[in-house]
């Protein structure tokens, strides 16, 4: 049932796009929607196409994580974890750098997620 209600909202959004094809602002609903599907390419695509915002750049990582893209989600981890300094961001940052084997960065990346204020709540 979660799969049609969706599927119509995809429609829907793609006929107010082919009226509206100068208003750019509707990507980042079809984004949204595409990355709830799953369909994480055509995630990538729309935000692609959407004026850039974090929560963009968030769809944007952890669609290319999910397609298994390492090296393409890498950076926009970093730059989520250093604008936010979200522990959540910052996990996310670090095991793709320890996929990566890249141990000092992890390590360092870990050590700030560890000190965080957020992370000590979860204790």
């Amino acid at each position: 049932m979660l799969f049609n209600d969706l599927d119509v909202a995809k429609n829907a959004l793609f006929e107010v796009i082919a009226m509206q094809p100068q208003v750019t602002t509707h990507y980042d609903s079809l984004a949204n929607l595409y990355f709830r599907m799953g369909a994480y390419q055509q995630a990538i695509i729309a935000a692609e196409k959407a004026p850039q915002r974090d929560v963009l750049k968030e769809i944007q990582a952890y669609s290319y994580r999910n397609l298994g893209d390492v090296k393409a989600a890498l950076p926009l981890f970093e730059s989520l974890f250093t604008a936010s300094g979200s522990p959540e961001h910052g996990y996310q940052l670090a095991t793709l750098q320890y996929s990566l084997k890249r141990l000092g960065e992890c390590a360092i990346t870990a050590s700030k997620v560890s000190v965080h204020p957020d992370s000590k709540k979860r204790k």
